[in-house]
């Protein structure tokens, strides 16, 4: 026998979310979008200032490294103009240190007057060693030779204390380097004259230096060419 079933079977209604939990979520939702939105604007900001920055650092490097150029272009006119500026200043030492040499010479071999107004500069001569008293008269040069600055010097004198004092006025020199006295010997001179004694022939050689500024020349004395 068949049955029909006329009052049907109850449906189960499926459980819907409550309206405030969904408002919860959405708010949720929302807050995160706007957290999000804010961390990219901040984000995007420090990003753009830090490309900002490194452009700046990068142009600086440029500008830098363009400085260091021209710096190191302007060291080396620089080094060549001051070879140049030697050359010449060496050339001009060479052109007028014979001459300047030559004049303390004659001033070492002529003997000042004791005169009030050569008092300092006889002090000074006694500072550097010389015997104010000493005749320069009492030696005479007689040849002077210079071969790329080894000089060699002849000539007489009347006994060997005036050499002594020769060399010794010499080698407070600021143009005569490592003096070496060399010979010194009686020289029978062939005259009718009685000069009743015997001149010293005597002979010497040194290093000479042009190259001598005009303050140091003077030295400490403030006679050129005296140390």
């Amino acid at each position: 026998m068949i049955r029909i079933n006329l009052i049907g079977r109850r449906v189960r209604r499926k459980a819907r979310a409550p309206k405030g939990q969904l408002f919860v979520f959405l708010a949720i939702l929302v807050v995160e979008l706007v957290f999000m939105f804010v961390w990219y604007q901040r984000a995007q900001g420090d990003l753009d200032l830090a490309t900002r920055r490194a452009r700046e650092v990068h142009q600086k490097v440029v500008k830098l490294d363009k400085l260091k150029k021209q710096w190191d272009a302007w060291q080396k006119k620089k080094k060549g103009i001051k070879a140049r500026m030697k050359v010449l200043e060496r050339l001009r030492y060479i052109q007028t240190g014979p001459a300047r040499m030559l004049r303390f010479f004659s001033y070492m071999l002529t003997k000042l007057p004791e005169t009030p107004s050569n008092l300092e500069e006889l002090k000074a001569q006694e500072l550097a060693g010389w015997d104010t008293r000493w005749d320069p008269r009492r030696v005479w040069l007689t040849r002077l030779i210079d071969k790329k600055g080894n000089v060699t010097m002849e000539g007489m004198a009347i006994d060997h204390g005036d050499v002594a004092e020769l060399y010794k006025r010499m080698e407070s020199s600021a143009y005569v380097v490592a003096l070496n006295p060399g010979s010194q010997e009686l020289e029978r001179m062939k005259t009718k004259l009685n000069l009743g004694f015997m001149p010293v022939k005597f002979r010497a050689n040194w290093q000479v230096r042009y190259t001598v500024p005009i303050n140091l020349a003077m030295g400490t004395t403030g006679i050129e060419g005296v140390k």
